[in-house]
């Protein structure tokens, strides 16, 4: 099978506070997954005087940044329904479903970062960061 790149169909978010929403990304723009996990640390220095590695372990948070989100200012109003999903008390299930069939998911989701909306281009930068181990369903 040959290597595939693609665009987003589309992102479901659902929070059981703050309810569900789709969310369709700007066609042609980079977007990047992280299913989050255990990372070793990347030092040189991460070795003992006799020449053996120190992996030094950490877990990071997945974290899906969708680049640039249409926002439908006068009817949807994207940008301010993912302003109440940052404030949630509870985190958002994130779906991301690529054209190329790919389908990611992630739990206690939250968004992160700026959340500032562009009036004249219609979209909003979009970056969710959710428990470790997103997966590919």
């Amino acid at each position: 099978m040959a290597y595939t790149g693609s665009g987003i169909l589309a992102v479901t978010v659902s929070n059981t506070e703050v309810g569900t929403i789709s969310l369709f990304p700007k066609a042609g723009e980079s977007y990047n997954i992280d299913l989050g996990g255990t990372r070793s640390e990347d030092d040189a220095a991460n070795a003992t005087v006799s020449g053996d590695r120190i992996n030094k372990q950490n877990i990071v948070c997945s974290k899906f940044e969708l680049g640039q989100v249409a926002w439908d200012k006068t009817v949807k109003d994207e940008l301010a329904f993912v302003n109440k999903l940052a404030a949630a008390k509870v985190g958002s299930t994130v779906t991301v479903k690529c054209i190329d069939g790919a389908i990611y998911e992630m739990q206690n989701g939250y968004p992160v970062g700026d959340l500032q909306g562009d009036g004249s281009a219609g979209t909003f930068p979009c970056t969710f960061q959710g428990n470790p181990n997103a997966s590919r369903l």
